[in-house]
């Protein structure tokens, strides 16, 4: 018996759902149930169930568009996944391709699924790298060939976001990381204890970033060594990744092409404004990459210039008292230097010839 163990029931049939989790507490499983696949998620990071159980049919997408994004995310990745699924349905490979660690036919046996449930619990599986196939997804793969990032050389322009990044938050690393299909690409890296000669990029085994494009989050974190996920990376196992706080990097404002990130080789406990300003700095980022982009129209490039100067000011504002001077000119001369691109961008394409 299972007692006192949490699952997540994902099913939109109502009558469906209240018989197999009137089942499940009699084999003394807490229930907590959803009903589409938007609230999937929503669910399995606010209950941090222990176990999912998932209808094929769930409405919002489907059970596969779900399962996609409960194994995207490293905050729900290893959660044990059991799929009701007729065997004939051509969902069933999918499922189980997609991360399933099993299926049982509908509708669903409570003795069938505890058994099944009880059998993967305990497996302590090992997740190395997000699902292929949504790093591969062809709307990221377009925005992040239209980027222009990927195998260019350091820029003083973003290094020194970068840099500015890394001392605000007390970190010796920052990284400005684009994540490719099979490799994450570093377009600024700033080392301000430098011990040992920095690659500018990693295959995936080594890579945190990749899981802030997976989950399309935030991703913040004390000690890797002690997260269920991250502890078995490569980053943190050899490359002496301890802490980490990275944001989701996009250009165009919704495909997220990689993450902005700082490290530190010691637990590091983040502050909230801390986060809050590594999110601001990397609005001035997406403003640089935006700007870059022929395809990019004039409205999105207004836009992220001016997202960006709002986030460069909250960064003046949000520590002004506790910075040195040379922080607050730094900041000072961003906000000068965005306000020009502004006002060049609104001059050159709003005003007639």
């Amino acid at each position: 018996m299972s007692t006192g163990r949490k699952i997540l029931v994902l099913e939109s049939d109502r009558a469906l759902s209240f018989p197999l989790g009137a089942g499940l507490r009699k084999n003394g499983w807490i229930v907590i149930a959803a009903q589409d696949a938007a609230m999937a998620m929503t669910a399995a990071r606010q209950q941090k169930p222990d176990a999912v159980l998932l209808d094929h049919r769930l409405a919002g997408g489907g059970g596969v568009v779900a399962l996609k994004r409960l194994r995207s995310s490293v905050y729900t990745t290893l959660i044990p996944v059991i799929c009701i699924v007729p065997a004939n349905s051509p969902q069933r490979e999918e499922l189980v391709t997609a991360g399933a660690q099993e299926t049982v036919e509908p509708p669903g046996d409570p003795q069938a699924i505890d058994g099944a449930l009880r059998r993967h619990l305990s497996r302590g599986d090992e997740v190395l790298q997000v699902p292929p196939a949504v790093l591969r997804e062809p709307q990221r793969l377009q925005a992040l060939a239209e980027s222009k990032l990927l195998d260019t050389p350091p820029e003083e322009e973003f290094d020194r976001v970068t840099r500015l990044a890394a001392k605000l938050l007390g970190a010796p690393l920052g990284r400005l990381s684009i994540v490719d299909t099979d490799r994450q690409f570093f377009k600024s890296q700033v080392d301000l204890s430098p011990t040992t000669v920095r690659m500018r990029q990693t295959p995936l085994s080594n890579s945190i970033c990749q899981w802030v494009v997976g989950g399309e989050e935030e991703l913040v974190v004390g000690d890797a060594r002690e997260h269920p996920v991250l502890r078995t990376n490569l980053a943190v196992r050899d490359d002496g990744a301890v802490a980490y706080a990275g944001v989701p990097f996009t250009v165009d404002g919704k495909t997220i092409l990689g993450s902005f990130c700082v490290v530190d080789s010691k637990p590091h406990i983040w502050a909230p404004d801390q986060i809050a300003s590594l999110r601001d700095l990397g609005l001035v980022l997406q403003a640089y990459a935006s700007m870059r982009i022929d395809t990019a129209d004039t409205e999105a490039k207004l836009k992220a210039v001016g997202t960006a100067l709002i986030g460069a000011t909250n960064v003046l504002l949000r520590g002004q008292r506790a910075y040195d001077d040379a922080d607050r000119r730094e900041i000072c001369t961003i906000i000068e230097e965005l306000s020009g691109s502004l006002s060049e961008i609104a001059r050159r394409e709003l005003v007639p010839a």
